[in-house]
C-alpha cells in the first residue's frame, strides 16, 4: 500500500498525497508580531489599541473599549503593559474566561481568545489577519462566513483536530493544506491518505509515525470500520499528530469517529466553489499571490491569459483542482518546467501534461521568470 511522501495522487485532479515544501518552510514566520487589538469573534468588529498606552479599560460603559452585553461588568477588565508583556487583567464579578477556564490574568498573544461576559474576543495582529484573509478564500468573504473563518483559524493556530464538512467541489483538501501551513507544525509532515486505511494496528501506527508532529488528512470514505486503535492513539497523542477529517456535510461524526473524539474536533463547513462565482476573480488573484509568496517571488508571475483560464477552470471544477493548478502554474512560470518539477517533486512530463490538459501553454525549454 505504502505512504511514501513523494508519491503522486492517483487522480491528476487531486492534491499530492504529501507535500514537503522547503520553500514554504523557509518563508513561514512564527506569530510573534505585536498584538494590534481585540476583534469580536465571528465578525469584522475590531477594537484597535492606540499606538502607545499603559492601560486600557474594558467594560459595559465609560471605558476605552465598550462591550454591549448585560453580563459584562461596568469596569470588567484592563489591558496592561507590564514590562515586555501585554496582559488582560480581570476585575469583573462574572470573570474572564480562556480555554474553558476562568483567569485573573491572561497574556495577550496573537490568536489568543478570551471571553468577557459572554463576548468572545480574539487578540489579533497583522499576521493573524493575513491568515484570516487566507481562510476567507476558502470559506467566503461575507459576514455569514465569519464564524467558520474564525473557527478554522483558531483550530489551525492551536493545531486542533478538525472536521471539514464539504460537498463535492468545495475545496476541503486545499483548505486542509492551508490550515497546516498556517499554524505551528507547518514544517512537519503533511500526509494526505488517498486510499482506505489498513485495519492492521502496526500499519496504522506506521502511518501515525509518518505524520508525527504534523498533519494527517483522511477522507471519511477511507476510514476503516474499526477505529478503536486509531482513535486511542490520537487521544494518547504520542505522535502529536493533528487529524483533519474530510467528510460530506450530512456525515454523522459521532457514529463515524466516536463522541469523545468529536468533542475535540473543530467542525468547519466549507461551501462549494460553484456557489461563489461572484468571488471567483478575487479567489484566483489571491490564490496566485499566495503560491507566489510561498515560492519567494516578489510579485506574481502570471499573464492576463493565465488568469482568464484559471477563472474559467474555477467555474467548472473544484476549489481543490483550482488551487493545485495555480500552485503548479505559478511554479512553472517562475522556474520553468524542470525547476518547478524539482521544487514540487513532480515528474516534468506529468507537470507539463497536467497544465496542458487544462488549457495552459507550456513551452519546452523555458526557464521561468525567476531564472532569467
Amino acid at each position: 500500500m505504502g505512504y511514501d511522501e513523494r508519491m503522486e495522487p492517483r487522480s491528476e485532479g487531486g492534491v499530492p498525497r504529501t507535500q514537503t515544501n522547503p520553500i514554504a518552510q523557509a518563508q513561514a514566520w512564527p506569530l510573534i508580531d505585536p498584538v494590534l487589538g481585540l476583534r469580536v469573534w465571528g465578525s469584522s468588529i475590531c477594537h484597535r489599541f492606540p499606538a502607545s498606552f499603559d492601560t486600557l479599560s474594558i467594560g459595559s460603559s465609560g471605558c476605552d473599549i465598550t462591550l454591549a452585553s448585560r453580563f459584562v461588568s461596568q469596569h470588567h477588565a484592563t489591558v496592561e503593559h507590564r514590562g515586555s508583556h501585554l496582559l488582560l487583567v480581570d476585575h469583573g464579578k462574572n470573570h474572564t474566561w480562556s480555554g474553558g477556564l476562568p483567569h485573573q490574568v491572561i497574556p495577550l498573544v496573537p490568536g489568543k481568545d478570551v471571553d468577557l461576559g459572554g463576548v468572545k474576543l480574539v487578540a489579533y495582529s497583522a499576521r493573524t489577519e493575513e491568515l484570516r484573509f487566507g481562510f476567507q478564500r476558502y470559506l467566503g468573504y461575507s459576514e455569514n462566513a465569519e464564524r467558520e473563518v474564525d473557527a478554522a483559524l483558531s483550530a489551525a493556530m492551536r493545531r486542533a483536530h478538525m472536521a471539514l464538512l464539504a460537498p463535492a467541489k468545495a475545496g476541503a483538501a486545499a483548505l486542509a493544506r492551508y490550515a497546516h501551513e498556517s499554524g505551528p507544525g507547518r514544517t512537519w509532515p503533511f500526509v494526505v491518505v488517498e486510499e482506505r486505511l489498513p485495519t492492521e494496528r502496526d500499519r496504522q501506527r506506521a502511518l501515525l509515525e509518518d505524520a508525527a508532529f504534523g498533519t494527517l488528512v483522511i477522507r471519511a470514505e477511507h476510514l476503516p470500520r474499526e477505529l478503536a486503535f486509531l482513535r486511542s492513539e490520537l487521544e494518547r497523542d504520542l505522535f502529536q499528530v493533528r487529524l483533519i477529517l474530510l467528510a460530506p456535510p450530512e456525515t454523522g461524526l459521532d457514529a463515524l469517529v466516536g463522541h469523545k473524539l468529536v468533542q475535540n474536533l473543530a467542525i468547519v463547513e466549507v461551501p462549494p466553489l460553484t456557489t461563489r462565482t461572484g468571488d471567483l476573480a478575487r479567489i484566483v488573484k489571491e490564490t496566485v499571490a499566495h503560491h507566489a509568496a510561498i515560492a519567494g517571488a516578489p510579485s506574481q508571475p502570471l499573464e492576463a491569459d493565465d488568469f482568464s483560464k484559471l477563472e474559467a477552470l474555477g467555474r467548472k471544477t473544484s476549489h481543490d483542482e483550482l488551487d493545485e493548478t495555480a500552485r503548479r502554474l505559478v511554479s512553472v512560470r517562475l522556474f520553468g518546467v524542470n525547476g518547478a518539477s524539482r521544487r514540487l517533486e513532480i515528474e516534468p512530463s506529468t507537470m507539463s501534461r497536467y497544465l496542458r490538459r487544462r488549457g495552459f501553454t507550456i513551452k519546452r525549454g523555458t526557464t521561468g521568470k525567476a531564472s532569467r
